[in-house]
């Protein structure tokens, strides 16, 4: 499969072309869309939709975030292995 060169923090990493690279400053991000959409609409579905997600990022930002960057350190060097 091809790869491409990807910068994350700064620095250059190889990645399997099609594979997700999420930063943690995304969640933010998705934080602030779940705002953007809580009680600015008529239908009660998009409070609905927000909350879960606010609640996720409220209670497990840390766990989050420690996922985000072992799958970057667990993809590049598994990006590194292939390509011995």
């Amino acid at each position: 499969m091809a790869t491409i060169t990807v910068k994350i923090n700064g620095e250059e990493h190889e990645v399997e072309q099609g594979m997700t690279v999420l930063q943690a400053c995304e969640i933010d991000t998705l934080l602030e869309v779940t705002k953007q959409v809580e009680g600015h609409t008529i239908c009660a579905l998009g409070d609905a939709a927000a909350w879960p997600i606010q609640g996720l990022v409220r209670h497990f930002r840390d766990e989050i975030e420690d996922r985000i960057k072992n799958r970057i350190r667990v993809s590049m060097s598994g990006a590194a292995a292939a390509a011995e």
